[in-house]
Formats: C-alpha cells, sequence, structure tokens
C-alpha cells in the first residue's frame, strides 16, 4: 500500500531484487485510529478521500467515506499511486514484474457497477 510509512522501503527492496513479482496495493481507507496514512496527491486535490484531520477515512467510517469519495479523485489518487510504484520500482526493472492491483477495503458493490467498471477501464488506459 504505497501511501503507508514502509511503502518506501518495500519499492526499495523492489528496485534492488529485479526478481521478485509483485502487485500494488491501492488505498484510500486506513486500518484503524492508531495507524493512518493520507494521499499522494496533494490533499486540497483529493479533498473528497479525506476527513477532517486530513487523513483517509478509517474502515469504520466507511458510510463516510462513501458518501463523500468522488471517482474523478479516486482516479487521480490511485494513478499517483501507481506512477509512484512505476518510478521507485519499476521503472528499473520493467513492468512485466507487475502481477497484480487490487483496492483495499472496498469492493465494486460499494460503487455502483457501472460507475465502477468505467473508473477502473479508464485506469488501465
Amino acid at each position: 500500500m504505497v501511501p503507508c510509512p514502509w511503502a518506501l522501503h518495500a519499492m526499495r527492496l523492489l528496485a534492488e531484487h529485479p526478481a521478485i513479482p509483485f502487485g500494488i496495493h491501492l488505498t484510500v481507507l486506513c486500518d484503524g485510529a492508531d495507524y493512518r496514512w493520507g494521499p499522494l496527491t496533494p490533499r486540497d486535490k483529493v479533498l473528497s478521500l479525506v476527513d477532517e484531520t486530513g487523513y483517509f477515512y478509517r474502515f469504520d467510517r466507511m458510510p463516510d467515506f462513501l458518501a463523500h469519495a468522488r471517482l474523478d479523485e479516486l482516479d487521480v489518487e490511485f494513478r499517483a499511486q501507481i506512477e509512484a510504484v512505476w518510478r521507485r520500482a519499476l521503472a528499473e526493472c520493467g513492468s512485466q514484474r507487475l502481477r497484480e492491483a487490487e483496492r483495499h477495503g472496498f469492493t465494486p458493490s460499494d460503487f455502483a457497477e457501472s460507475e465502477l467498471a468505467a473508473f477502473m477501464a479508464a485506469l488501465k488506459n
């Protein structure tokens, strides 16, 4: 999960060990009150994704997140997370190492199915 504190360490390891396949675990939710992270994108560009403290919403505030999150801002943040990994780990070793990309903490049923399908298709471009 790229916005998390240990992501830089993981990306350094991937750059140093090009044989390791990996996936990108996209996230816009935090696990708990004491372990928080925020967007890679400047907060003023993704205001619908952060709570009143400037961090991503916690899992226990999923209804608040779903009420506020905008798909265009999800697109901006997910692209920033992918680009961060691309620059750090993939650029040196090639995209064939990327085996998986997934979302952390929410499922397609959390959003209107057609909206999420369109978003995920756009993300691949």
